[in-house]
């Protein structure tokens, strides 16, 4: 400052070298770095940065969650691969903490006279915040849903096994001679594994979501021709 304020803008001649208005700009620029609350600013750049930053390092892993499923092995990888990455690396918790130092330098910022209507530093919060909400709320998503689809297709699969060897060991034995409420039982594990299958064909890719339609299809048959016998 000392320099640029003893610095002779005439040349020789009496001609102004740096027009006074540019003068005027660069003093407001060097008092604003200058300034105890620059360090502040630049702060907050770097913390924006890097809560970006670890958003693109998220993404390919969001991206890797979010798909149709191929097989109940294959949930079970992705299920590991999230607890992992989440839990494992903590990931979640290093975002949310980089954001709250984000947010934290931004109500400062937002407390001082020299930034606090500059307009592109509520513009620049505005849009890593929207990131970061959309990231984590699709991430707890995604969470839920491999857990979802995991929980459902083993019961799924657990549940098939236990009505087919069922189905199989009443075949010398007429409904009729099946108490009720055992029969009434039978009914609903069935009614249980449609759900969960159904669930699946949403969830899983065309041949999976095929196959898992068929063997619902046969063991709705097993059951109607059981019951009709």
């Amino acid at each position: 400052m000392e320099s640029l304020g003893s610095f002779k803008n005439v040349d020789d001649n009496g001609v102004i070298i740096v027009p006074t208005d540019k003068t005027e700009e660069m003093k407001t620029r060097l008092e604003k770095i200058l300034a105890s609350n620059f360090i502040v600013l630049v702060d907050y750049r770097s913390a924006g940065y890097y809560v970006l930053a670890l958003l693109e390092e998220g993404r390919p892993k969001l991206k890797s969650w979010k798909v149709k499923y191929r097989s109940q092995e294959y949930v079970e990888a992705l299920s590991e691969d999230y607890k992992e990455f989440v839990e494992g690396k903590q990931f979640m918790v290093l975002l949310e903490t980089a954001f709250q130092k984000f947010r934290d330098l931004h109500n400062l910022l937002q407390t001082t006279d020299d930034y606090m209507a500059d307009p592109e530093i509520p513009k620049q919060y505005e849009a890593i915040e929207s990131a970061y909400k959309t990231f984590v709320s699709s991430a707890n998503d995604a969470g839920a849903s491999l857990e979802q689809v995991l929980t459902s297709w083993t019961h799924f699969e657990n549940n098939m096994t236990l009505i087919t060897t069922w189905l199989e060991e009443q075949q010398r034995i007429t409904p009729s001679n099946v108490p009720v409420e055992i029969l009434a039982k039978w009914k609903s594990l069935l009614e249980s594994i449609i759900r969960d299958g159904s669930f699946l064909i949403e969830r899983t890719y065309e041949k999976t979501a095929t196959k898992i339609s068929q063997r619902l299809k046969t063991l709705n048959h097993r059951w109607s021709k059981y019951v009709r016998l």
